[in-house]
């Protein structure tokens, strides 16, 4: 059976000059500030923003013949429909 352990900071937690945890036990925002998503590993489920993600996500209906999507570009397109275009 595994042991757990539990580590308590009494007195807060700084690191070179920066405050990370308050003496009070609270997350400093001196601390968040730091963190970017450059710092933070992209999960397999929660994904960042793209164009490419995004673009990829859209799809026309089966069968669609009234409106075409170029994912490259992002546009959709819609044909001459009932004698005017759109």
């Amino acid at each position: 059976m595994a042991t757990q352990n539990t580590f308590v900071i009494e007195y807060g937690l700084t690191v070179g000059t920066t405050e990370v945890i308050s003496s009070a036990g609270k997350l400093a925002s001196s601390a968040l500030s730091l963190l970017d998503t450059d710092n933070l590993t992209e999960g397999s489920t929660n994904r960042y923003f793209s164009n490419t993600l995004a673009r990829g996500a859209i799809s026309l209906a089966s069968g669609e013949s009234n409106l075409s999507y170029n994912s490259t570009s992002g546009e959709f397109s819609l044909p001459q429909v009932d004698g005017g275009t759109f």
